[in-house]
């Protein structure tokens, strides 16, 4: 059966990711369907990150042509073959985005998921409202962003956090953003490390 197709995906995520070659950085670029379902669009069928001059930004509605391309876990990576910016905005989108019920985030409350309780993912990506949120930098030599925040009752700390329009300064204080919704990842490849691909602050009537 061919897979190759034309998606309509409102972004909501576009972070930092490694490249297969282990030297040059791209972008993990994703976000929802018309039917609310989750696309991640990737540059091969190993599902390697976009390079840095794919421009594709945060909040555009694209029309897309790929090629479905489903991992073990990542099975909503598609090919990204060429795509044209819509008119349309991305707030016709979240509201059909389906909720998850599950315990923590993707059935945890650790920041990282065994290889047992991987295979009972559904998906690799979640879009949740947390509170208490911040974002600062981890480390002496090797500085990591990380974020911290309350969700359903648990407070996660030491959050991988790779969405680079919420980076602080290196060496600042931890950035207060409060209420929020966050976009949760997770790799393909062990370790199955959770992190924050994307931060929507929440906006206050002052």
């Amino acid at each position: 059966m061919d897979s190759k197709g034309q998606f309509k995906v409102a972004i909501l995520a576009k972070s930092n990711k490694r490249r297969n070659n282990k030297k040059d950085y791209g972008y993990c670029v994703a976000g929802i369907d018309e039917s609310g379902k989750w696309i991640r669009f990737v540059a091969d069928n190993d599902g390697d990150s976009l390079p840095e001059d794919v421009n594709i930004k945060v909040g555009q509605v694209i029309l897309a042509n790929g090629k479905r391309a489903p991992l073990t876990h990542q099975i909503e990576n598609v090919v990204l073959d060429d795509f044209c910016v819509t008119k349309e905005t991305v707030n016709q989108y979240v509201g059909s985005l389906t909720q998850v019920d599950e315990v923590g985030i993707f059935g945890s409350t650790d920041n990282q998921l065994t290889a047992i309780e991987m295979r009972n993912v559904n998906g690799t990506l979640r879009l949740i409202g947390v509170s208490k949120l911040e974002v600062y930098w981890e480390g002496s030599v090797d500085l990591k962003c990380k974020a911290r925040y309350e969700y359903n009752g648990t407070y996660y700390d030491g959050m991988s956090m790779t969405d680079p329009s919420n980076y602080t300064k290196k060496g600042s204080a931890p950035k207060q953003i409060g209420k929020a919704h966050i976009v949760v990842s997770l790799p393909e490849q062990p370790p199955f490390i959770k992190f924050v691909a994307a931060i929507f602050p929440q906006r206050t009537n002052k």
